[in-house]
Parts: structure tokens; C-alpha cells; sequence
């Protein structure tokens, strides 16, 4: 829809008309109910604010944007999963440690207890470190391949898949369209 619409291509006003309407139909792709509209509309507007004044910003500072990525993502999916607009207020204002919510309480530990191997395990995928390991020859010894490169995605791979197959029954995404 973007590239027939003339995509980046053309004024920036038509640019920005083009990433309002894309995004408006992302929203209503993923159903008929108003909180998948705000949401597209809350990437458009993101995206439009980072191209006109964040993107020299965000390009110089790299730890910056990857945080100030996951904080829009996770808004993105509390506005994604709520359908009242009280209730998206709640989780956004718990989310910056509103409601009388205070970041180490008995759930938070339990959540952390039960899943501190997995967020070990994540937040090493998210970097590059076994790419820093292959370069500085970590899993080469003489030229000869040590499979521990190989061993550590299988183990993320099975891993993720117990974790998918041990959670609880999730629907179908799009059944309420």
C-alpha cells in the first residue's frame, strides 16, 4: 500500500499521509475494534515525530534508542491489548511506576525468580556478543570449527520452544474480526 501510495517519494506532506493511512489499515488488519485503530495511529504518529525531529538523535546514540525502542514497543503492546481506554491509562501510568506500584514487590520477584534464566538467556541474544565472540576467534581453535556457536542457538531454540509450549492457551489473534 505504502510503495502505490508513492511512498517516500513524493512531498513530505504526502509522506505523511502515506504512513497515516498504512498504519491506519495495520490497525484495522488486526481487527475491527477501536484499540487496534489507536494503535496503529500511535506507530504513525511515532514514526512521523522520529523522521522529523529524533532520527539524527537516535542514529548517534545507539543504548538510547534501543531503550527508547523497547519502552514504545511495550506501550504499543498495552495499547495492542486493552481495549478501554481507562484501562490503557492504568498499565501505561503502572508502567512509569504509577498506582502505588513499586518495582520490587512479591509478583516482581516471583516473575524474577521463575524466569531469571530466561531473561539471562535474552538479553544475551539481544547483543551482539556471540557475534563479538566469532570475531574475536572465541569458537575457532586452529582454524577448526568448535560447534559452540551452533550448541548455544539450539539451546535458545529449545528453549524458546518449551517456553511456547508450556504457556497457557492463547486464541487466535484475529478472532474478534
Amino acid at each position: 500500500v505504502y510503495i502505490p501510495l508513492g511512498g517516500n517519494r513524493c512531498n513530505k506532506w504526502k509522506q505523511r499521509r502515506n504512513i497515516t493511512i498504512v498504519f491506519l489499515l495495520t490497525g484495522l488488519w488486526h481487527g475491527a475494534n477501536w484499540n487496534y485503530i489507536l494503535w496503529g495511529c500511535y506507530f504513525a504518529i511515532i514514526l512521523m515525530i522520529e523522521k522529523k525531529f529524533l532520527l539524527p538523535f537516535l542514529k548517534k546514540h545507539r543504548l538510547l534508542s534501543h531503550v527508547y525502542t523497547m519502552i514504545l514497543i511495550v506501550i504499543g503492546f498495552i495499547i495492542f491489548f486493552h481495549e478501554s481506554l481507562p484501562e490503557i491509562g492504568w498499565y501505561i501510568e503502572s508502567f512509569f511506576g504509577g498506582n502505588n506500584l513499586s518495582f520490587l514487590n512479591s509478583e516482581t520477584l516471583y516473575f524474577l525468580r521463575n524466569y531469571m534464566g530466561l531473561l539471562i538467556i535474552s538479553l544475551v541474544a539481544m547483543t551482539p556478543i556471540s557475534q563479538w565472540l566469532t570475531k574475536k576467534k572465541i569458537f575457532m581453535k586452529k582454524g577448526k570449527y568448535l560447534w559452540l556457536e551452533n550448541i548455544y542457538y539450539l539451546i535458545l531454540l529449545l528453549l524458546s520452544v518449551a517456553f511456547i509450549v508450556d504457556s497457557s492457551f492463547q486464541p487466535f489473534l484475529y478472532f474478534r474480526f
